[in-house]
């Protein structure tokens, strides 16, 4: 059960990610939020080599803090074509 939540992370990611940029809006994602997210993901690679040694895990941990930082950017970055439409 607990190997399956990093993949299942990482896929509500994507899809978090996708609606997004499907909708031109982040609705009401906090920044702080996502912010924490993605440190706790920077933590968990930190942890992952220095623990663990395991390259999976690594891995994986890199690639949820990579699309935290997709999330993080969608936040705090405006949407130029939205300001051009309006």
């Amino acid at each position: 059960m607990q190997a399956s939540s990093l993949p299942a992370l990482i896929a509500s990611k994507v899809f978090q990610a996708g609606t997004n940029h499907s909708n031109d809006s982040t609705g009401q994602l906090s920044s702080l939020s996502v912010l924490l997210s993605w440190a706790g993901s920077l933590g968990f690679i930190f942890v992952s080599l220095q623990e663990t040694g395991n390259w999976l895990a690594t891995v994986s941990h890199t690639l949820s803090a990579c699309l935290s930082c997709v999330l993080l950017a969608q936040v705090l970055c405006p949407d130029a074509t939205k300001k051009k439409s309006e």
